[in-house]
């Protein structure tokens, strides 16, 4: 198979790692703090698998924006795992921002390939 093939099949399952993130998201804001701890190590493995990915799949502006995801998710699981707490509101308007930011990044580089 060929890079192009290969790079064009990741692309078609990008939604589907989104809809994981967005449905993580969800899942720690209505979790116990007992739960939260892993289900963040469950979005930070996800936002690392994402980076890695568009990066090997060379589409750099979603690699740079699930990079900055991945670093975010993963500040906040070095504080969960100091000390327990909830997800700030400021922490989780950054997270849907940069969600967002992957998902148009994700189209435009589709659009692209297209082209």
């Amino acid at each position: 198979m060929s890079f192009a093939a290969l790079r064009a099949s990741f692309l078609s399952r990008v939604p589907v790692r989104l809809e994981k993130l967005q449905s993580l998201l969800a899942q720690i804001q209505q979790a116990s703090v007992s739960e939260q701890t892993q289900l963040v190590r469950d979005l930070h493995r996800e936002a690392h698998n994402l980076t890695g990915a568009s990066g090997s799949y060379q589409c750099q502006a979603l690699s740079q924006s699930s990079r900055q995801l991945e670093r975010l998710v993963s500040a906040w699981l070095n504080q969960l795992e100091a000390e327990a707490f909830l997800l700030p509101e400021d922490l989780e308007q950054n997270l849907h921002h940069l969600l967002q930011q992957i998902e148009q990044d994700w189209s435009l580089t589709l659009q692209e390939s297209e082209s």
